[in-house]
């Protein structure tokens, strides 16, 4: 068994004798490959893949405490990319749950209007079937759309992108995008050939749910009803999620957490569509995190109340905390997260907090142009001084979550946690889990009602 790597700083050591691992409610979100409700999660979305080596996490596994976590672009990565950081295929999908998730207990990422992620299409729009002569088409998306969302395609085959700055450029021609009025026009190189399906694919700023009228030929892409979405994905490569945590799109907050009424109902709305489409899928928790500058008291402010009347509804929420985020905001910041997952505790709520890398020095973001997608060597340090301080706090979660969400090679991978390999790295995301596993309490999770 590889050695569990050295405590960096002071010393921290929060696992107590009496630490329960979380079989306090074992039907509460399903069970893990060791036969327990798993109170660690781990995930990635750049190199979800190497999940599927077994010793990549063999000493994890031995804890006993892990689950998966899968985002549905991390899944849609897993299962149908190509690039090296990604190298995706159902066979991919299936070593990483065979390997790693068991029957189930694992834990599924989305957002609450269907959208996987900003730089992935959320739409898409039939241009046409190509006669196998005509070399130019044109749509209009009724924008305004996103920037760096557009892609053409051929069938299945993305053959343009655009570069944010109203070009449609790739192998397969060359085009132009009004970002204001969605309108498309794009001329291929050479005529598709006859009978060949053309497809706009693209986000807008403004969902289409909110009042703007669909066009012709458009649908969503990731509308959670849909066959050939997450739902048929994960029953491709045999994953039982049973938790879904949701992105609330806050279409009518006035800043980032002070969602409006209309958010409330359209996450009762969202998840009635998840749970009718997964009947497997026991709880539908929505992210609330204090990351819009606002600290006002969590328990009492009007400004969360909607934000605890979510939370509520839907039995528990999560928290995201990019640790160097964490670690270089203000203490009134750092006070509503403990106030949270304190209040979760008091009204029997599961409450996840998600650790993401997140440089504390701020000279290692221009590598992808935020901290969040970039390289953090001081991943494992900041997750240990973030438990350390939760924990200080009377406030430990029901579970923890280690994760990257950054499409970018250079943000930490899972990497291993075989302190004897040469590829050994304790700032990846299996290292830190690891750490989390062995060393991190947390707080049982609530029995069901």
């Amino acid at each position: 068994m590889p050695r569990i790597p050295a405590v960096l700083g002071a010393a921290v050591c929060l696992l107590g004798p009496g630490l329960a691992l979380a079989q306090s409610a074992p039907d509460l979100v399903g069970r893990n490959a060791a036969g327990r409700t798993p109170d660690v999660f781990l995930g990635a979305i750049s190199g979800l893949y190497q999940l599927g080596t077994p010793a990549n996490t063999a000493d994890l596994r031995a804890s006993g405490r892990v689950g998966l976590m899968m985002s549905t672009l991390g899944l849609y990565h897993l299962l149908f990319s190509s690039e090296g950081h990604f190298r995706g295929s159902t066979a991919t999908g299936r070593a990483v749950v065979r390997t790693f998730a068991g029957t189930g207990g694992g834990l599924l990422e989305g957002n609450e209007d269907g959208a996987t992620t900003p730089s992935l299409p959320q739409y898409r729009l039939t241009l046409g079937v190509a006669n196998g002569s005509a070399r130019t088409f044109s749509a209009s998306a009724a924008g305004p759309v996103s920037p760096k969302t557009l892609q053409i395609v051929q069938d299945t085959t993305v053959v343009a992108r655009d570069d944010g700055h109203g070009m449609l450029t790739g192998a397969g021609g060359t085009g132009s995008v009004s970002y204001t009025t969605g309108s498309v026009s794009f001329s291929f190189g050479a005529a598709p050939p006859s009978g060949s399906t053309l497809r706009l694919g693209f986000n807008r700023t403004t969902p289409y749910k909110n009042g703007a009228a669909v066009p012709a030929g458009a649908e969503k892409v990731w509308n959670y009803d849909r066959p050939d979405t997450w739902q048929s994905w994960i029953r491709t490569v045999g994953w039982h999620p049973t938790v879904f945590l949701m992105n609330v799109s806050g279409h009518g907050k006035k800043t980032v957490q002070d969602y409006s009424d209309l958010d409330v109902a359209d996450q009762v709305a969202a998840t009635h569509d998840i749970k009718r489409a997964d009947p497997e899928i026991r709880y539908v928790l929505p992210y609330l995190s204090p990351n819009g500058g606002r600290y006002d008291g969590w328990a009492s402010s009007s400004y969360w109340a909607n934000s605890r009347k979510l939370a509520l509804q839907q039995k528990g929420f999560a928290i995201d905390v990019p640790v160097g985020y964490f670690l270089n905001n203000s203490d009134a910041y750092r006070k509503v997260v403990l106030d949270e997952i304190r209040w979760a505790q008091q009204n029997r709520l599961i409450v996840y907090v998600l650790l993401s890398p997140y440089s504390t020095n701020s000279a290692d973001c221009t590598v992808a142009g935020t901290c969040q997608f970039s390289p953090d060597p001081h991943f494992m340090a900041s997750a240990q001084e973030v438990v350390r301080r939760i924990h200080a706090g009377g406030s430990d979660p029901t579970g923890w979550i280690v994760d990257n969400y950054s499409e970018q090679s250079v943000s930490p991978q899972i990497g291993t946690d075989d302190t004897r390999s040469a590829k050994y790295d304790q700032n990846t995301i299996a290292a830190v889990a690891n750490w989390i596993a062995r060393h991190a309490s947390t707080s049982p999770y609530p029995q069901a009602d």
